[in-house]
């Protein structure tokens, strides 16, 4: 009886130990991407997401979510993304983790105590201002004045004290300005959160008249002092031909599918009112059509030396890597472009907890479901403000030795057919990732091909990547 009950206990243990082997050589998904993550320590940390890992991960869905009264800018909505996204430790145990975002408490703006500051004029200074009582500490990241008559254009300085005794300097020169005949308005001062209770602002005078006190001052109060990280990146562009009274821009994002929810431009030239609209192509049945992301009305002035602008074009989040930009000139010049910034939706935090050694985090296949961890549990109890903040290393495809063979693109790359000895002109189509793929019609292209009328019905690519055409015009 004993021995049967031994034996029956060493099986039980060999199934198991054989199961947990089992478990440990299963083999990981297929990832086109890896890059290293170094922990601060061990215990929770945070990685924030950024353009390298959104390129290459399955993409966020983003949803408008409504208007900000204040300033007029949408305010969306991160849904589900990253779902393949994958973090291995060094022995190559998978490390759970969450997509946590910051806590959704809506800002508070308590008002202050308003205290007035005696002007300074010199022969080379000319100041006002007034000083703000919170009446306690607290944790803000911007300071607004309201009930300045307008119009005016002013540059301010801000700082801020604990102690009305030592000042921060929040600002050195900030803006403010409230010009309604041009449309533009701005009275907030953002800066970096930290704990304050009293603030001054000091107002250059010395090119512009001087301005009421306030009827009131207020500053936000955040929940946290690790807001979500804001995202932007540089794009590249070039100028398009077009016709008189438009300048047209072709934009190049870092891949398709971004949670990008706006435009910043940089222009050239004193002064700017001018109508701005971005398109992106889309299937439309058998062609690529224009859709429309958004539009806005990009507008600078400046006044004695101080610029007052709004340049940033909201737009739906993208599918494509290329979206075009068309302004309106009217009868001013080419619009002088000297940059373009995308602007991403708020994302999360990824949080995991570390054991102190390196890992690396994997990414880059669509076929792979959100993963499930046990970590799930105690979300609720995440600070994710107190959380060390992890640093990422450099983004590296991974190599085919690496890789077990990645599942086939969802969309055909071989078509029907063709009889290449029907067509008069060929050209190259240059080597890139499967899928679908837009190519611009050169003059080449349009010299030797069917008119648009009849939709260059004569186009077509062949097995060999080469594109073919069979008349010119």
């Amino acid at each position: 009886m004993v021995s049967r009950r031994v034996g029956t206990a060493l099986a039980a243990v060999a199934t198991a130990g054989a199961f947990a082997s089992a478990q440990q050589s299963t083999p990981q998904p297929a990832f086109r991407f890896e890059r290293p993550v170094s922990p601060t320590s061990g215990g929770p940390q945070r990685l924030a997401i950024d353009v390298p890992l959104l390129v290459g991960g399955n993409p966020f869905t983003v949803q408008v979510r409504g208007v900000d009264g204040a300033t007029g800018e949408m305010i969306y909505t991160t849904g589900p993304g990253l779902s393949d996204l994958r973090m291995y430790d060094s022995s190559g145990r998978e490390v759970a983790y969450l997509l946590v975002p910051n806590p959704p408490a809506s800002p508070r703006w308590p008002a202050a105590a308003i205290l007035p500051v005696a002007p300074v004029e010199t022969d080379t200074i000319k100041t006002s201002g007034f000083e703000a009582d919170l009446r306690e500490p607290m944790l803000v990241d911007r300071f607004r004045v309201d009930g300045i008559a307008p119009p005016f254009l002013k540059r301010a300085r801000l700082e801020a004290s604990g102690d009305r005794e030592h000042w921060t300097l929040l600002a050195a020169e900030a803006t403010v300005f409230d010009l309604p005949n041009e449309q533009l308005r701005r009275t907030e001062i953002e800066f970096t959160p930290g704990t304050y209770r009293y603030f001054r602002i000091t107002w250059d005078d010395t090119r512009s008249g001087r301005v009421a006190v306030p009827a009131a001052a207020v500053a936000r109060v955040v929940a946290s002092a690790v807001p979500a990280p804001p995202l932007t990146a540089p794009v590249s562009f070039d100028r398009r031909a077009s016709e008189p009274g438009h300048s047209r821009f072709r934009i190049t994002l870092p891949g398709g599918h971004l949670p990008i929810v706006a435009l910043d431009l940089n222009v050239g030239g004193e002064h700017v009112l001018r109508r701005a609209t971005v398109y992106e192509s889309r299937l439309s049945g058998a062609e690529a059509a224009p859709m429309q992301l958004g539009t806005a009305t990009l507008r600078r002035v400046v006044q004695n030396s101080v610029a007052a602008s709004s340049l940033r074009v909201p737009i739906r989040p993208p599918s494509e890597a290329q979206l075009d930009l068309d302004v309106d000139d009217g009868d001013s010049p080419p619009l002088e472009l000297q940059g373009v910034a995308a602007v991403f939706a708020a994302l999360p935090w990824i949080y995991f907890e570390s054991n102190g050694g390196a890992a690396v985090a994997r990414y880059g296949n669509t076929t792979l479901p959100a993963p499930r961890y046990d970590l799930e549990a105690v979300r609720d109890k995440v600070q994710i403000g107190v959380v060390p903040a992890a640093t990422w290393g450099d983004a590296r495809a991974r190599t085919a030795e690496e890789n077990p063979a990645l599942p086939a693109p969802p969309l055909p790359t071989v078509g029907a057919t063709v009889d290449r000895s029907l067509f008069a002109y060929q050209r190259a189509i240059p080597a890139g990732d499967p899928g679908l793929v837009a190519l611009s019609l050169d003059a080449a292209v349009l010299a030797h091909s069917a008119n648009p009328r009849q939709r260059f019905g004569d186009g077509s690519s062949v097995p060999r990547r080469e594109a073919r055409n069979n008349r010119s015009v």
